[in-house]
């Protein structure tokens, strides 16, 4: 996943965090957040590059989320829409999941941006809104 990541979206989701272990209530931010990246210290989190930290956080969740996982490999996706704008691209999809034996269906819109002639992905909603509960709580 960490392959298909434009740069900027690293660089955003490692600010987050690495303003939360700076922050005002980094004691609570160490405790909670470097489990995340598989490392007990602070120095450890520093010396890990950008795309190392994303990889280790995904690999946590793969971990502690394992029907997830199977989840996201038998979803249906659908692609509705699509434009460029620039360095930029909108893609509009259906995803249809089963949860506890239930079809659930979103629609999803997911930027793409411009990096060495590849088209990779921005940071989705989701994790937008995981850096805004980062921010607030720490």
């Amino acid at each position: 996943m960490t392959e298909l990541m434009h740069p900027d979206a690293l660089i955003k989701f490692r600010a987050a965090v690495d303003e939360a272990l700076t922050g005002e209530k980094s004691n609570l931010a160490v405790k909670s957040l470097l489990p995340l990246f598989s490392v007990k210290t602070l120095s450890e989190y520093r010396n890990l590059s950008n795309e190392e930290t994303y990889t280790k956080m995904n690999t946590f969740v793969a971990k502690s989320q394992p029907k997830l996982i199977d989840m996201v490999k038998a979803a249906e996706v659908d692609v509705v829409n699509e434009s460029i704008q620039g360095d930029l691209a909108y893609v509009v999809y259906s995803l249809v999941m089963v949860v506890n034996e239930q079809k659930v269906s979103n629609e999803v819109t997911q930027k793409f941006k411009l990096h060495n002639d590849k088209w990779l992905l921005l940071l989705p909603h989701t994790a937008e809104a995981s850096i805004m509960k980062i921010k607030a709580k720490f």
